[in-house]
């Protein structure tokens, strides 16, 4: 039995390989609040969307046609109700290959709790795969999955960022990471159910099903610090596409955010950007 699953996952993978490589273009969307919105951003085109589109497109080689839909303050709930019907009308036009979401920063703000976080991200969560499952159609008892891949962005440590002072950055520190806590407590829960409903029908459909997983952002500090000289940081995935001299102080934190030191902007929609389309391959490979 243990060899069987073996074989079929590998099918399930080389399939999914073959797929995209022959597609004529990848088709991203991303949801959420303001990173997504691109505040801090002067246009769309070097803002989260458009440099997540360049890093999709550098890893496949292929055009990427990619919308993004945000709102500055939406809370995990203000995404369902205010975004996801504008990905639902793209879904019924185009099949999208992954659906990018940003979250939770909004709930940490506000200080819910992570019972009312977890909630509000399952609510969200059955609102888009349920429209994938439904293939864009209400109502249709008939349905057929699709290969469509939800990436959460995960919650950055608040206690991280350069602009918050303390005790606040402390307070909304462990906020933060308690939201963490709740993000990844669901997504292995909806894993766990795509996991059981691929052993029973996908594979032996020879298709594969819906897949989630979060992207974690590693501390900018981490690696502009721990990445020796110029040439490894050249070198690093989640730098490519960033010039970098020959400096060894080339690159700073500051350059990473906006204005505010709180969105990402610059080299950091650029770095998140990358983080998204490795995870996106990653999981391709994976699973």
């Amino acid at each position: 039995a243990s060899k069987t699953n073996d074989t079929s996952s590998f099918t399930e993978c080389c399939s999914k390989l073959k797929n995209m490589r022959e597609k004529e273009e990848i088709c991203v969307m991303l949801i959420g609040d303001s990173p997504v919105e691109g505040i801090g951003n002067p246009t769309h085109d070097v803002a989260l969307g458009g440099q997540t589109a360049r890093a999709f497109s550098r890893l496949y080689h292929k055009p990427v046609r990619y919308w993004a839909y945000g709102k500055s303050g939406l809370t995990t709930r203000g995404v369902q109700t205010e975004m996801v019907p504008l990905m639902k009308q793209i879904s019924k036009k185009r099949e999208l290959d992954v659906v990018i979401v940003s979250c939770g920063v909004n709930n940490t703000l506000r200080s819910h709790s992570a019972e009312t976080f977890g909630r509000e991200l399952n609510s969200l969560l059955h609102s888009i795969f349920d429209y994938a499952d439904s293939g864009g159609r209400s109502g249709n008892e008939n349905r057929k999955p699709k290969n469509v891949t939800v990436i959460l962005i995960g919650l950055i440590d608040f206690s991280y960022l350069p602009f918050l002072p303390w005790p606040l950055s402390s307070v909304l520190g462990w906020r933060s990471r308690s939201l963490q806590a709740e993000m990844e407590r669901v997504v292995e829960e909806w894993q766990k159910i795509f996991s059981y409903n691929t052993s029973r029908f996908d594979q032996q459909q020879n298709k594969a099903g819906p897949k989630i997983v979060i992207a974690n952002m590693p501390r900018v500090e981490d690696i502009l610090n721990n990445h020796g000289g110029s040439i490894a940081k050249k070198q690093h995935p989640l730098l490519q596409g960033i010039a970098i001299s020959d400096s060894e102080n080339d690159l700073d934190i500051n350059d990473f955010f906006a204005d505010d030191g709180f969105h990402p902007a610059k080299n950091g929609t650029i770095m998140v950007g990358n983080m998204l389309a490795q995870t996106y391959h990653k999981l391709l490979n994976e699973s």
